[in-house]
């Protein structure tokens, strides 16, 4: 009878044990993601342990040259957008379309950067194309569609650092106002918030109106109502060479050189899980 008690409670603490959640920062190692390339022979990315390791510059590794640059697929109707990895660099020009006119901006650090508008018809002094900002523009978006705000009216940019004015600027975002009949015609940008003296890198913005901007070591959240948080990243973060963002449904997929992150943004507590690049089978099968 003691050895059949034994192996009751035995039992009950396998139970309890196999049913813990896993919790380490990775992932199940049986998630995958599916994507689609034109650059990359590839049609999924299974997650595995975050290895900052592997990042480290004096390892001999032929595929520096390659980056994990994502994207999504355009959608119709009720479609979901597929996600897109290529080997590409960071979008650097970003436009925008209103009303009386568009936004035009520009990303080259130093050598090129800004925000200006330009109207459609018209070279007087109202509608003449306008400097609105001189900072980097990171990216530029219009109002999601389940808001009030209409998109044709205003919208958001992103901007970092341009490392030439003096003092440093903060990444931040504006809003935009496209000229109107309340505003006398006048194209301007209106601070949101300031997010971050970490350097941007990429944004997007979620269906429900949430700005997510990745910084070169953090990453953050900001509403439309200017309430900026901070998500922990994990550590080696900046090791992984962060180059784009983009919101798909509940999920956040952030490129970088040596894979793809993915952040649960629905709450559930998921956290985030690494996606490695295998560019050996990548390359390899796409040549």
């Amino acid at each position: 009878m003691k050895n059949m008690k034994e192996l009751k409670w035995i039992l009950i603490l396998l139970l309890i044990c196999l049913s813990l959640p896993v919790c380490a920062c990775g992932g199940d190692a049986s998630t995958t993601i599916a994507v689609v390339s034109t650059d990359y022979s590839i049609r999924e990315l299974k997650a595995a342990p975050w290895d900052p390791e592997a990042c480290d510059p004096s390892l001999d590794n032929p595929y520096w040259s390659y980056d994990c640059y994502v994207s999504k697929s355009n959608a119709y109707g009720d479609d979901t957008p597929l996600l897109v990895v290529n080997n590409e660099q960071k979008t650097t020009v970003h436009e925008l379309y209103g009303d009386n006119g568009y936004l035009l901006g520009s990303d080259w650090g130093e050598f090129a950067a800004g925000l200006r508008y330009y109207p459609y018809t018209g070279t007087d002094s109202v509608t003449r194309p306008t400097t609105l900002l001189e900072d980097r523009c990171v990216d530029l978006f219009e109002p999601p569609p389940n808001t009030d705000s209409y998109a044709g009216k205003h919208g958001y940019v992103v901007t970092g650092w341009n490392k030439m004015l003096e003092p440093v600027q903060p990444t931040a975002v504006y809003v935009v106002h496209f000229p109107s009949e309340e505003n006398e015609f006048q194209c301007y940008a209106e601070k949101l918030c300031d997010v971050s003296d970490d350097g941007a890198v990429a944004s997007d913005i979620s269906q429900n109106g949430t700005i997510y901007v990745a910084c070169d070591s953090s990453l953050y959240a900001v509403t439309l109502g200017g309430a900026v948080t901070e998500i922990p990243v994990p550590d080696g973060w900046w090791d992984s060479c962060i180059n784009s963002i983009v919101a798909i449904g509940d999920t956040l997929y952030i490129g970088s050189s040596f894979g793809v992150w993915t952040y649960d943004i629905s709450g559930n507590g998921k956290g985030f899980t690494w996606f490695p690049a295998p560019y050996e089978e990548m390359v390899r099968d796409a040549a």
